[in-house]
């Protein structure tokens, strides 16, 4: 995986532990939850890059993927579980049910009927909902990177524009619809089928860029075509690696973004999948400059929206809270998804990759899977131990404790134990 991408990652990480840290320390929120569908878009995407050019073992996926989530999922819960505060979770509601979805990782399949109490349903971690809605991801994934694989640029192009404004309709209907609109839009915003399309989306960028480093690793032949009575630079490809899982009728040997010249409104509003698309195949260097540009679009759109939301711009004309938080999960999807494509196609050359290369977000990186789910925890503990010593109720000291129990979970169990659980599908 990129460098920047994985900076991308410990960054948002950072953000939702920032997120929930400043709102109970200060009452302030910094729109944390406009994160969830980054980590959605990275699994996609990642997962895009690795199987995309390459036989998948569907035993094996599984298992990898399993074992890399799981046995960090239970630690946390298992922790949150102790009756430290609040009494036993064994007199909570819902007790007996809600240890076996735990246990399953089915949670957020039933917060649609608790929508008015997802929280009565939810993991005992309550940042870990997300690892039982990713679960059904990876389960699903297999089934849905075979077809994809087979489609052409130009119809991977339309379908992310298409998929995009989908992905909108729930949350639409619940608006027009429901009069418990918060409630039901968490539960939604919860719910594996109602985020399956994010997810897919990332498959399809991950798609794209892998095709598009498929073809700048291979021996590059420049041909002259004439076309509209202009001359373009096209590369005619040998293939010098395997493409046996990419069918090269449809997806063909040149590859072409038909997306690439489209203005910046595209990046906030995706158009193009009715009306013909020129599939126009730029240079590597070209193409790099593009994805550059639009890299840094993208980043200056999320960062200005973060600054508006936080000091309540939107009060200004007439936005209400719940509508800034619904527009955290869906309106700024299509900016987030050619963020992490453009610093994975820009070869360094924005100034977001090198934001995301340097070295905070580098070091975030590793320890980003146990940050977010250790961090409610460490709060947890924090308020129960307040009430027996003078433990200071400071966000920086919040914070750094934070990222020390999150590194010795990751050095001392998270990466041990799924070494040690890898090592024993190897040796069978």
């Amino acid at each position: 995986m990129d460098e920047a991408v994985n900076g991308l990652r410990g960054i948002a990480a950072f953000h939702v532990m920032l997120f929930h840290y400043t709102w109970i320390v200060y009452q302030v929120s910094v729109y944390g939850m406009m994160e969830v569908p980054v980590f959605y878009l990275l699994s996609g995407f990642s997962l895009a890059l690795a199987y995309g050019n390459k036989k998948l073992d569907l035993l094996s996926f599984y298992y990898k993927r399993l074992v890399r989530v799981l046995p960090l999922y239970w630690l946390v819960n298992f922790f949150s579980a102790l009756p430290i505060q609040n009494g036993s979770p064994a007199t909570w509601p819902y007790a007996d049910a809600r240890f076996w979805m735990t246990l399953t990782c089915t949670n957020t399949w039933m917060c649609p009927l608790f929508f008015q109490n997802c929280g009565a349903v939810s993991p005992y971690s309550l940042p870990s909902w997300f690892i039982t809605t990713i679960i059904f991801f990876y389960l699903v994934f297999p089934f849905i990177i075979s077809p994809l694989k087979k489609l052409s640029d130009e119809m991977i192009s339309r379908l992310i524009v298409i998929i995009y404004w989908f992905q909108l309709l729930p949350f639409f209907l619940v608006w027009y619809t429901s009069e418990d609109y918060k409630n039901v839009s968490v539960a939604i915003a919860w719910n594996p089928l109602s985020r399956l399309p994010v997810f897919i989306l990332g498959i399809l960028g991950g798609l794209q860029t892998l095709r598009w480093r498929l073809q700048n690793t291979r021996s590059i032949e420049e041909k002259v075509v004439e076309k509209a009575g202009f001359n373009f630079w096209i590369f005619r490809i040998r293939s010098q690696v395997d493409l046996s899982s990419i069918d090269e009728e449809k997806a063909g040997s040149d590859f072409s973004d038909p997306n690439e010249n489209r203005s910046i409104v595209h990046i906030l509003f995706p158009y193009g999948f009715t009306s013909k698309i020129e599939n126009t195949i730029l240079s590597q260097e070209s193409s790099e400059m593009v994805w550059s540009r639009r890299a840094d679009i993208s980043l200056t759109i999320l960062s200005l929206f973060l600054v508006a939301a936080t000091l309540k711009l939107h009060s200004f004309v007439n936005f209400n809270n719940e509508a800034v938080i619904i527009f955290c999960h869906l309106g700024l999807i299509h900016v987030q998804l050619i963020l992490i494509i453009g610093v994975s196609r820009d070869a360094g050359r924005s100034m977001a990759s090198r934001l995301f290369r340097s070295r905070i977000p580098q070091a975030l990186f590793p320890i980003g899977t146990s940050l977010y789910l250790v961090h409610e925890e460490c709060e947890r503990w924090h308020r129960y131990l307040q009430l027996h010593t003078r433990i200071p109720d400071i966000l920086v000291y919040k914070i750094v404790v934070a990222m020390v129990i999150a590194w010795l979970i990751h050095k001392l169990y998270e990466v041990p134990v799924s070494k040690l659980l890898l090592r024993v599908i190897k040796k069978k």
